[in-house]
């Protein structure tokens, strides 16, 4: 009868190792199916992120502005449509080459030439852009 219980206990033993080596496998399964949807969900979001801000067809129109005291070029940047960080450094870096500047330094009472975008066919001047 003793032998009869501690087979049983054994088995029972087995049976529990066997059930938390499931559950192990389940957790991991899971686990990495997470890991699998969320890198999908990213990537998705990326490419999405990436074809809406590709650019429309648009003019390039110039105009030319007054530097005020303790404006800078990231300032003027962000005033004139470069929202994101990446567009900020482009654009200062046509900023900079259109007034054949070396550094980023601007000083009070200069005048800056600017680069701004209108949509294809919209045209005109900088006032008719932002009204």
């Amino acid at each position: 009868m003793a032998e009869n219980r501690n087979h049983q206990n054994q088995r029972n033993k087995r049976r529990g190792e066997k059930r938390c080596a499931r559950r192990t496998v389940r957790t991991v399964r899971l686990a990495l199916l997470l890991v699998c949807l969320t890198s999908l969900l990213a990537s998705s979001v990326f490419v999405l992120k990436t074809h809406a801000s590709q650019e429309e067809p648009h003019d390039t129109y110039y105009t030319s502005v007054l530097v005020e005291d303790g404006d800078t070029l990231w300032e003027i940047a962000e005033r004139y449509g470069a929202q994101e960080p990446e567009q900020r450094s482009a654009f200062i870096e046509k900023v900079r080459d259109l007034n054949h500047l070396d550094e980023d330094r601007i000083h009070a009472g200069c005048y800056l030439t600017i680069p701004y975008d209108v949509p294809l066919g919209m045209g005109g001047t900088e006032d008719e852009k932002q009204n």
